[in-house]
């Protein structure tokens, strides 16, 4: 006699052990001008067992439904590690955003694995209100 027990998809227990992530800081303007470019810094915690690797973990800008979005309104694609970043340590990723549509927009960044899954926490949610040079 066999007994299996299924507790959950495996692969997601071990990305969550392997690659985990919390957001630290960031600054980000709450309004800006369309066209404009505006500089960013988001700093985030390795929390998982793996170390981020330089050209295969990533940073990208998501959308409400947490999806990744690289044709955004940021005219933003991936952000790459600056550096490794082993597990307990931080990274700060700066960089530049210029937003291509005016209204309430939203900008939210996750980290994402050589797989293209995200994973570990967000950055805060932040609403941005974009109008046109007066």
């Amino acid at each position: 006699r066999v007994t299996v027990q299924v507790v959950r998809n495996s692969t997601s227990l071990a990305d969550e052990r392997i690659f985990n992530s919390t957001f630290s800081e960031q600054s980000v303007p709450n309004s800006m001008t369309l066209n404009e470019n505006y500089e960013i810094t988001v700093t985030m915690n390795n929390t998982g067992s793996k170390t981020w690797i330089r050209g295969e973990e990533k940073m990208v800008m998501i959308d409400p439904k947490h999806t990744p979005a690289t044709i955004n309104q940021w005219n933003v694609g991936y952000l790459p590690l600056p550096q490794n970043v082993d597990p307990g340590n931080s990274v700060t990723f700066r960089f530049t955003v210029k937003p291509i549509e005016t209204g309430w927009q939203y900008f939210q960044c996750s980290m994402m694995n050589e797989s293209g899954k995200l994973f570990g926490s967000p950055t805060q949610s932040v609403e941005v209100i974009v109008t046109k040079r007066q």
